[in-house]
């Protein structure tokens, strides 16, 4: 599977980014206690074929998740 926005567990479906998605890597990066949704808008809009280096797979953010 490629590395893309697409297939990573960060993204956030998003209406009223042109592209229907933005990057939530600063909302996941935070434990799940302290998570603060902010407005929609401060989280980056990315294209689904976009892909960085803080890509996170669904599978491997579900085995973290299950290991602790």
């Amino acid at each position: 599977m490629q590395k893309s926005c697409k297939s990573c567990s960060n993204l956030l479906i998003s209406d009223s980014a042109t592209t229907g998605y933005r990057c939530g890597v600063t909302y996941f990066s935070q434990p799940p206690v302290e998570r603060k949704m902010k407005r929609i808008e401060t989280y980056p809009e990315v294209n689904e074929l976009d892909s960085c280096d803080q890509y996170l797979s669904r599978v491997e953010q579900l085995r973290t998740d299950l290991s602790t």
